[in-house]
């Protein structure tokens, strides 16, 4: 598996995925020149430490947190938006999304990202788009607790999918995880990265 960290890589992954979002968010579907006379959506703040509708969701037998900043209502399906707290050295399995693009932001802790047969290190201010239709994986490298921001561009239906997971309790059974996987546009194609047994460069 090949491996990379180069600054201009990214960078420009950074900057493609900022531009993704940006375009999502101003020129997705139904917008354009119709933002210009006005819109049905309102400022909306979440505080630190809080999701977007009051309920944290967790995956990986718990050691994954997330809460949802910005929801699939808000930006009207283009993106839905984020945090992840991830406690010790895990991820989740590799996994495939059909029709989204995924993208990640490091905040704190150290990071391995797997997409196809490529393998990236990622530090605080490092960030990462992974493509529809690439099975990826991520999991945290450092001790204690690690936090990024992601998000899936379009929304489709990817919040949902966190609320059936929560829904299905702390620990769903194989076939539960990928009937839920495929009722909403992903598979999971193999186990969580091992840890242990990477080797940086």
């Amino acid at each position: 598996m090949s491996s990379s960290r180069h600054p201009v890589v990214v960078a420009a992954i950074f900057a493609g995925a900022a531009a993704l979002i940006l375009a999502g968010l101003m020129f997705g579907p139904g917008r354009g020149s119709s933002r210009s006379q006005g819109s049905s959506i309102t400022p909306s703040v979440v505080r630190a430490g809080q999701d977007r509708s009051g309920l944290r969701h967790h995956m990986g037998r718990g050691k994954i947190a997330l809460d949802a900043k910005v929801s699939t209502a808000d930006s009207r399906g283009d993106v839905f938006l984020w945090e992840i707290l991830v406690s010790g050295k895990t991820g989740p399995g590799r996994h495939v999304h059909y029709d989204q693009d995924e993208w990640f932001y490091v905040l704190e802790g150290e990071y391995v990202a797997e997409a196809g047969d490529q393998r990236f290190f990622l530090k605080p201010g490092d960030s990462i788009l992974l493509p529809r239709g690439v099975p990826h994986a991520y999991a945290h490298l450092s001790e204690g607790n690690g936090k990024m921001m992601g998000a899936v561009l379009p929304a489709g239906s990817f919040e949902q999918f966190l609320e059936d997971f929560r829904q299905a309790g702390s620990k769903p059974t194989p076939e539960q995880t990928q009937q839920l996987f495929r009722k909403h546009g992903m598979k999971e194609v193999g186990p969580p990265i091992d840890v242990a047994n990477i080797k940086r460069d």
